[in-house]
């Protein structure tokens, strides 16, 4: 294990001062952003990749920025997850996508997950590629 790296006392104040004003940004930045459409959220991603420079990289700035757009629709929206496959990774992919406090169900068959969907215009679905359904069959049918 490397050595701790320590910062002088004055470093650690310049940081704190930093840390207090990105949180009275973001505080300010959820009172004033609506919740924002995939398509938006989307438009929002690559205008800040193309800006950006620096030592942080880019999928952090990502998913911070993901999650702050996820926290503007939280309890308006819920993401129904194609879960039979065991793993996990639908259900990471839409964590990746719509942040940790969305509000996921999770259905063992996408054709449910397209029901469920069809009955809820705010909701998203997460499924899988569509000759991977159970029965063998195109989801969408």
């Amino acid at each position: 294990m490397p050595p701790r790296q320590t910062i002088s006392a004055d470093t650690a104040a310049k940081v704190s001062a930093l840390d207090d004003k990105i949180h009275d940004l973001l505080v300010r930045r959820a009172k004033l952003a609506p919740p924002a459409t995939p398509a938006q959220q989307a438009v929002t991603l690559r205008r800040l990749a193309a800006r950006h420079t620096g030592d942080l990289p880019l999928p952090v700035l990502v998913s911070i920025w993901r999650e702050l757009m996820a926290a503007s629709a939280t309890g308006t929206r819920t993401v129904h997850v194609y879960s039979a496959d065991r793993a996990g990774q639908f259900r990471d992919l839409a964590r990746d996508l719509f942040g940790s406090v969305v509000t996921m169900q999770s259905h063992a068959s996408a054709s449910a997950i397209v029901a469920e969907c069809g009955n809820d215009p705010s909701a998203f679905g997460v499924v899988p590629p569509p000759e991977s359904d159970e029965n063998g069959r195109p989801w969408w049918t």
